[in-house]
């Protein structure tokens, strides 16, 4: 830009019989730099809006779910723990591969931590397995049948999901426990105590029937989690247990402790961790590290 704008008031003063207007010339001239680099950031910018913009149509153009209720889970999947099997799995998104995964066992009440950096490809992992990403090529197995999109939807009466993006409503804390429910039984006291709720219930004003504001405006980051832990605990006849960094925003100290009562609470279940912890993957029997969305 600045040799382009050198060269314009050169040409200029070569050709002009008179160098009057020459100012106004190198006025336009010196904002053609400026021009250029605003150009550049621009063009630097394309590549990830194409993948935002193809990530949205993909969404749009996608068949719609059917609206009736889940169907019945398969006999050998309603009781005990669930095994996943995984052959040449690729998930897609926006025509860009998030994960391949070769080959991956997990036997029933396997205890799993996942570790990886950033944007690998680990909650895509347990995307797939809550029906979220459509396969785009292998297969998937739970337990002994295909992972199909009626199977997954059923699977999920079984499945107890704790993640920081976990919706919590502005409803009170008895409600957000209950939430997903069918009995819609009261939490006991012996939940409250392994989520360690009961500080919470004691600092607020109406107990479980507080409302927890937008967002459970009213909780802290820590608190939030114990909230979903605790909601994920109260689900009946758990088989598979995902924790997607379960933990955020706790020390050290109370995630060991909450890790600790969550393993025991489901000793029956198949349980898949991701952590970003290492100290608290290598408690895990087995830690499988995704990177550069492989395994």
């Amino acid at each position: 830009g600045i040799g382009l704008a050198a060269w314009m008031v050169a040409d200029h003063l070569a050709r002009a019989p008179h160098a009057g207007a020459v100012l106004l010339l190198v006025y336009w001239a010196v904002g053609i730099p400026g021009q250029g680099k605003e150009l550049a950031a621009a063009a630097r910018t394309l590549p990830a809006l194409q993948s935002v913009a193809a990530r949205i149509f993909e969404t749009l153009d996608a068949p719609a779910d059917p609206v009736s209720s889940p169907g019945p889970l398969p006999e050998a999947l309603t009781t005990g723990p669930i095994g996943l099997r995984a052959r040449g799995l690729v998930l897609r998104a926006g025509g860009q591969d998030l994960l391949r995964v070769d080959h991956l066992d997990i036997q029933p009440g396997e205890r799993v931590a996942i570790v990886g950096p950033s944007g690998a490809g680990k909650s895509t992992l347990l995307g797939a397995l809550l029906g979220w990403l459509p396969i785009a090529e292998g297969g998937l197995n739970i337990g002994s049948h295909d992972a199909t999109p009626e199977l997954l939807r059923a699977l999920r009466r079984r499945v107890a999901w704790v993640d920081p993006t976990v919706r919590i409503w502005n409803r009170s804390l008895l409600d957000n426990l209950r939430y997903g429910q069918e009995s819609g039984a009261p939490p006991d006291a012996q939940l409250l105590e392994d989520a360690e709720l009961i500080d919470i219930v004691a600092d607020l004003p109406e107990g479980l029937s507080t409302p927890l504001g937008a967002d459970g405006g009213t909780l802290s980051g820590g608190q939030g989690q114990r909230v979903r832990l605790g909601r994920a605990l109260g689900r009946p006849d758990v088989g598979l247990v995902l924790l997607d960094e379960a933990f955020r925003g706790l020390d050290r100290h109370q995630r060991g402790r909450l890790l600790d009562t969550a393993t025991a609470r489901w000793g029956d279940a198949t349980l898949l961790c991701v952590t970003h912890d290492l100290e608290a993957a290598a408690t895990f029997p087995r830690v499988v590290v995704i990177d550069g969305g492989r395994i």
